[in-house]
């Protein structure tokens, strides 16, 4: 391994660390409850893609949940992407709601590398998690989205496309928590 390939081991590491140290008060506190992709390439002419999808109902007092999407590339001519999609559904009596949401790109002596890095985080406490559901087409539609996040692995989109594309499949995230989620017994 090149030196230049274990300082970025060692960059990567620190920035995961760092991440850590953002989101694992929420592991403690949550339950566990956050929600990371890391994607870390150093291998050239590859590509790394990860994609997490969570739906939480959280019903604590306190509610600092993370979400984090980290991608890292040291390689030529590679693609590395990581997405990171969280919903929060909260008990409206939490005293405490501080979410996290970070999507954290490097690159370090790349040469015709791609990276991209997105996390999108919802938080809705619109009443007890424990009485709100998803409609049938809202449970359909997020299983969809879910689905075309993961196939987004093998697209042969440009870098813009791919990005465009994710935004589009947050949106309907956002729809779908607009439209489709209702309370018990509607």
């Amino acid at each position: 391994m090149t030196k230049t390939r274990l300082l970025l081991a060692a960059l990567a590491a620190s920035g995961l660390a760092l991440v850590a140290s953002a989101v694992a008060p929420a592991v403690a506190r949550a339950g566990g409850g956050d929600n990371t992709a890391v994607a870390v390439n150093t291998r050239d002419n590859s590509s790394v893609y990860r994609f997490s999808f969570k739906i939480l109902r959280v019903n604590k007092d306190v509610v600092d949940n993370g979400n984090a999407a980290v991608a890292v590339a040291s390689c030529t001519d590679c693609r590395t992407v990581a997405v990171a999609i969280e919903v929060l559904l909260i008990n409206d009596d939490a005293s405490v709601v501080t979410p996290t949401n970070l999507a954290l790109a490097l690159n370090v002596d790349c040469t015709n590398c791609e990276t991209l890095a997105d996390a999108y985080q919802w938080v809705s406490s619109e009443g007890d998690p424990v009485r709100v559901h998803f409609t049938p087409e809202g449970n359909r539609r997020l299983a969809e989205i879910r689905r075309e996040g993961r196939a987004l692995r093998r697209s042969d989109l440009s870098l813009l496309d791919l990005q465009a594309r994710i935004e589009q499949l947050a949106a309907e995230v956002g729809y779908v928590l607009a439209n489709d989620l209702v309370q018990a017994g509607h």
